[in-house]
């Protein structure tokens, strides 16, 4: 090997480290971007951060994050035109009920209901279609959006529900934990960082983030069954008549 091909090779070692600190560095850039455009999108719809808070100190319920002085939900004749392509589905596909659960990782409400969430669909999964939507409440809760596109790209590899489990249930969104919670599900790590680095599944959520404002929901968590809504967390028997009251 000649002098010049050795002096060469610590050239390439270093211009490697280089396109992979790149490499790292703009993946950073692009989900706090996502994080703040987000934010932005919320805001301009639902108010600031300040003005959340202050909704809640006048207005606010104790199980409900209230993030817009909307009337209240405007349930449409059909929820067909708000299941979108990107939406997670489970349960009954042909169900005879849907539900359209407006939900944020981050939202402590969204957390509190989602054990009974989670029993309502084992209950009535057979007879009705639950929809996942989110609606990341950014100005308040900066991991939520971040969360949303990582369970977006679980859900590529067919684990979006267990994926959505382990953040409802572990509470921890920081970026390590949500590669953590892949890593535990045994999903493709490569696959899922290229993944959430991208922001594939970014116009998926706003314009979830759009049918809420359509729908005019409040805040977080929502749940459309069919003609009647739920704001918030509830008891069992509540949830039992909304969606009993849907198969008669």
């Amino acid at each position: 090997m000649s002098d010049n091909d050795q002096a060469r090779l610590p050239r390439r070692h270093i211009a490697k480290i280089f396109i992979a600190l790149a490499g790292t560095v703009f993946g950073l850039l692009v989900i706090t971007f996502t994080s703040y455009f987000v934010s932005y999108l919320w805001q301009s719809k639902y108010g600031s951060a300040e003005d959340i808070a202050r909704l809640n100190r006048e207005l606010g319920g104790e199980r409900f994050t209230l993030a817009a002085d909307y009337p209240g939900p405007r349930p449409p004749a059909d929820l067909k035109p708000y299941v979108r392509p990107g939406n997670p589905i489970t349960g009954n596909p042909d169900g005879q009920v849907t539900i359209l659960a407006f939900v944020d990782f981050e939202c402590p409400f969204s957390q509190e209901g989602y054990p009974l969430f989670k029993a309502i669909l084992d209950t009535y999964g057979p007879t009705a279609r639950v929809v996942l939507k989110h609606l990341p409440l950014s100005t308040i809760h900066p991991d939520a959006a971040p969360a949303a596109e990582a369970a977006a790209c679980a859900g590529e590899q067919d684990k979006f529900w267990d994926y959505a489990d382990r953040l409802f249930t572990s509470k921890k969104l920081a970026r390590e934990d949500l590669t953590a919670a892949a890593a535990e599900l045994e999903l493709d790590l490569n696959r899922f960082n290229r993944c959430l680095v991208s922001g594939k599944y970014r116009g998926d959520i706003e314009q979830d983030m759009r049918d809420a404002a359509e729908l005019g929901v409040r805040g977080t968590p929502t749940y459309f069954i069919n003609q009647r809504v739920i704001e918030g967390v509830v008891d069992r028997s509540t949830w039992d008549k909304a969606i009993l009251s849907g198969l008669q």
